[in-house]
């Protein structure tokens, strides 16, 4: 039989409408009856999809890896909030809440910026990734190759010998770093006391869960069961979050948040991690 014709458009399309829907839409950031306005679409996926698009194909090209994708992120954030929509210097941002003046200094929004960045770098541009890359067997591979090859002088430094945990162990960190980014951020002025507490909140949060994830770098066949466990907590996280929003009347939330949960439960039985990632080990995949 025949190869397809263009075998990354569907990889392609998902990943393109994967981020704006989970950082967005899932987040409830813009629900779901917003998104009926035709210009909302097509702007989201305008912002998201080519931001997301460019920062996977750079580190295909560069070979960086997941911590290279994650830093990717991060400056993908600074584009958009920082120089494209301003959120990080407009005090009277309509997102921002209390953090219009929490934290501010140097006609700068320090809280908001953080956060945003860390949120960027892992729900909109790292987690759909991931995501896409479980039904693109070529692309995992690759990618978790070059991440094994090229993760940097830190995160070769820092694999773990221990037996692998419990992939709930993960799915509770993934859970759990999303919901701390959201309290701890969100919730600066109840409990940071100070701006800069807030942030070594923030900081204390984001290096714990690399330490947990960091051991994943040992062996892509052992861990991949846990690399899964902890995306899937963070989308869990979204997901819950998605259900108290539609009980506070914020309409279509339930049904995105079921989707999603149902997406999940597909790609887990759909993929099979241990397996597809321990070919990488044998191989090494070509470029696509």
């Amino acid at each position: 039989m025949a190869a397809p014709a263009h075998p990354y458009r569907r990889p392609l399309l998902a990943l393109i409408l994967l981020s704006p829907v989970i950082a967005e839409m899932l987040s409830g950031s813009t629900p779901p009856l917003e998104w009926l306005n035709p210009i909302t679409p097509l702007l989201l996926i305008w912002l998201y999809g080519s931001g997301v698009l460019v920062m996977r194909e750079t580190a295909v090209r560069w070979k960086t890896g997941w911590p290279g994708i994650l830093l990717l992120g991060a400056a993908y954030g600074i584009i958009e909030e920082g120089l494209a929509v301003k959120s990080f210097f407009d005090p009277g941002w309509m997102d921002l809440g209390t953090l219009g003046w929490y934290g501010r200094w140097l006609d700068v929004n320090w809280v908001w910026a953080v956060w945003l960045t860390i949120y960027h770098a892992v729900v909109s541009i790292a987690i759909p990734i991931f995501l896409v890359e479980c039904g693109a067997g070529a692309a995992v591979a690759f990618l978790v190759w070059a991440a094994k090859k090229y993760a940097g002088v830190l995160w070769a430094r820092l694999p773990s010998r221990k037996d692998p945990r419990s992939p709930r162990v993960y799915a509770l960190a993934g859970f759990g770093f999303l919901m701390g980014s959201f309290l701890l951020y969100g919730g600066g002025p109840f409990f940071g006391v100070i701006p800069a507490i807030t942030i070594l909140e923030g900081i204390a949060v984001l290096v714990g869960v690399m330490l947990l994830v960091r051991r994943t770098s040992d062996d892509p066949a052992r861990w991949a069961r846990q690399r899964f466990a902890f995306v899937a907590g963070a989308m869990g996280f979204l997901i819950v979050l998605a259900a108290f929003l539609e009980l506070a009347g914020w309409r279509g939330m339930g049904i995105v948040g079921a989707a999603f949960a149902f997406l999940m439960v597909r790609l887990y039985r759909r993929s099979s991690p241990a397996t597809d990632v321990a070919a990488v080990a044998r191989s090494e995949p070509a470029v696509p």
